[in-house]
């Protein structure tokens, strides 16, 4: 039976059937979901920089050190004997990703790390830098 508030039921059973409230639901979903990646985002982020924090410290570099942006670079790029301009190129689209790759691999091989090693570094940071940080690897000049 249907009544005037764009419900069906019968007794004490009312099933609404109007499209916001559908699309209520889905977005509450939605929203939880994003909450949740939001969460992990910023949890992964936090292993990544202690992880950094403690292998700045086998370099020889301050922990804080790898909590300024920029300047954590510049310091990875010193410590890998690569030259401080291709800071530079890390400031232009798709280059970055290259040479966040070539520091990464030079900065694992002075751990003591394969180059594979080095590419999970750049592209999983928040797995290898604890790695590195907390584990017996040392550095090497």
């Amino acid at each position: 039976m249907y009544n005037t508030y764009g419900t069906y039921g019968y007794g004490n059973y009312n099933y609404n059937t109007t499209a916001a409230s559908a699309a209520a639901g889905v977005v509450g979903v939605a929203l939880v979901f994003l909450v949740i990646f939001y969460i992990l985002l910023f949890a992964a982020a936090v292993v990544e920089l202690i992880g950094m924090w403690k292998a700045f410290e086998k370099m020889g570099k301050k922990g804080y050190e790898a909590l300024i942006p920029g300047h954590n670079y510049v310091v990875l790029f010193e410590k890998a004997g690569m030259p401080l301009w291709y800071f530079f190129l890390m400031l232009i689209p798709v280059c970055n990703i290259v040479f966040l790759i070539l520091v990464s691999i030079e900065i694992a091989k002075k751990f003591g790390k394969s180059s594979g090693f080095g590419v999970l570094l750049a592209l999983f940071g928040f797995v290898c830098w604890p790695i590195l940080g907390f584990g017996k690897a040392t550095f090497k000049d």
